[in-house]
């Protein structure tokens, strides 16, 4: 299918929306993935080499784009647009029969990733929940085509099952998501003769395309016999951490809530007036599938809610903006039809009102983005990519300051560790000297893996940041061994650094 000029229009447009974010800041998730991934490009193996809690998907997504583009910013920005760009070119060609307004489609990707984009800052951008938006849709996309087909075309649903494993890959508590697309297609011959001859036709092609991905996963990890690991990792020890995280609280679902309602309020509005267009064509298939995508991702979203952060309603922004562009449609033909707006312009200045209204909260965030770009003359050297950073995360300079003195070249090489921010390891440039991190809580038998690595390696700093240093009162035996081999080299507001002592 051939892109119309209007095609070419928006994809531009997403392509400028996009390079605004280039230079972003990240925050402490996007500094610890950049880490791992650049820690796995240099041979080091994740879950061993490297512990998180995380599925291994996002890591693979940030070892691409570092390798592509380099471990840094700019680099893992970089190619999320290609990625983010590539996803709008899929929904312009996939949607354009889903819409009656052609022109519908072709806004799309605006109505997707441009406020996805919008919305967003440093906390929101390049996390899984977004990015895992893309193969989630191709697994309905598959499985709705596979559901259209006179009959189940093995392939269609294979390859919905493939889009589902990579789906898995980035985090598996997304089953249920995937479960509803798949299980759909049963609905209509339960209790009917051949049940279990259409449940087989459906679910081997969908089965082995999930675990295709799966497998691969699997066997690389196997061959450093790490599955026993895995398993700790991804089902045991969450319900542990959960449990026990200091940020589990109610307060912070609320106000990420907030911030959902706040932000997406446009796009729920028109979204809302998609998902009512089911009522006027029940065999509209791909709207049921996205309106179930909603209130399954929503469960989803409800099942973590003792974590709670906010880029978690990422996971519902494509199938809401494409039941925007629903109501959107639905909308003109209102107006179309309406006899008191006979004249062009009044029909015109309507839609264009409805257009505003939809994109305003992203147009507001991407004005003030772009003040900033420009006044650090769109942040092309470096110096300007820092300050237009420090302008989008006010801690920035701070943790530029504390690292500066790092770079000096009187001062000892080799390994750091941070009790607090994994940014402070990717802007000072140093590695970090254990496996463990602090970015996400331990379960007891890890502390006492961390402290017998901080002893055997020994990194020459430590930096114990002034709103970790909790774990030091909780944890007295790590508080001994730095008291016992460290001397404070020099403190600030944000925390405290230690040189080894080496006599």
């Amino acid at each position: 299918m051939r892109l119309t000029r209007l095609d070419i229009l928006v994809l531009a447009t997403v392509v400028l929306i996009g390079l605004i974010h280039v230079p972003y800041p990240f925050e402490g998730d996007q500094a610890l993935f950049t880490i791992g991934a650049w820690k796995m490009s240099q041979g080091g193996i994740l879950y061993r080499d490297f512990w998180d809690l995380k599925q291994p998907g996002i890591y693979a997504f940030y070892l691409l784009a570092g390798s592509m583009f380099g471990f840094h910013e700019v680099g893992i920005h970089s190619f999320e647009l290609l990625y983010m760009l590539a996803f709008s070119a899929v929904l312009i060609i996939t949607l354009k029969d889903y819409y009656s307004q052609r022109a519908i489609a072709s806004l799309t990707p605006l109505l997707t990733v441009g406020i996805y984009y919008g919305v967003s800052g440093a906390w929101h951008l390049t996390q899984l929940e977004a990015l895992v938006g893309f193969p989630m849709f191709l697994a309905l996309y598959f499985a709705v085509k596979a559901y259209q087909a006179q009959k189940y075309q093995f392939g269609l649903l294979f390859l919905s099952g493939v889009m589902g494993g990579i789906v898995l890959l980035f985090k598996l508590i997304f089953l249920p998501i995937l479960l509803v697309f798949w299980a759909l297609a049963l609905i209509d011959t339960v209790g009917v003769k051949g049940f279990f001859k259409r449940l087989i036709a459906i679910g081997v092609p969908v089965v082995l395309g999930t675990l295709l991905p799966l497998a691969i996963a699997g066997i690389y990890f196997a061959q450093f016999d790490l599955l026993p690991r895995l398993y700790q990792n991804f089902f045991e020890r969450p319900i542990q951490i959960f449990n026990q995280s200091p940020f589990s609280t109610n307060e912070r679902f609320i106000k990420s809530v907030m911030w959902f309602i706040s932000r997406f309020a446009p796009l729920i509005v028109f979204g809302s007036i998609g998902a009512y267009t089911f009522k006027r064509q029940p065999r509209d298939l791909m709207t049921l599938y996205l309106v179930l995508w909603l209130i399954s991702g929503l469960g989803v979203i409800l099942l973590q809610y003792k974590l709670g952060w906010e880029y978690y309603f990422m996971l519902i922004v494509v199938p809401l903006g494409i039941l925007a562009g629903k109501g959107l449609e639905f909308l003109w033909q209102i107006i179309r039809q309406n006899p008191g707006l006979n004249l062009p312009w009044q029909k015109i200045s309507v839609a264009a009102f409805s257009l505003i209204f939809l994109f305003s909260t992203a147009l507001i965030s991407l004005a003030r983005k772009s003040f900033f770009l420009v006044l650090e003359g769109f942040a092309l050297k470096q110096e300007q990519q820092r300050g237009y950073q420090s302008y989008l995360a006010p801690d920035y300079p701070t943790i530029l300051k504390e690292v500066a003195w790092l770079k000096k070249p009187e001062r000892l090489p080799g390994d750091i560790y941070v009790f607090g921010d994994p940014r402070y390891y990717l802007l000072s440039g140093r590695k970090r000297a254990i496996a463990f991190h602090l970015w996400t809580p331990l379960v007891p038998a890890q502390w006492m893996q961390l402290r017998e690595q901080l002893q055997q390696d020994r990194p020459v700093y430590i930096f114990v940041e002034t709103r970790f240093s909790f774990i030091l009162q909780k944890h007295p035996q790590i508080a001994s061994f730095i008291a016992s081999n460290y001397n404070i080299l020099q403190q600030s507001n944000a925390g405290v650094w230690y040189v080894l002592n080496r006599e």
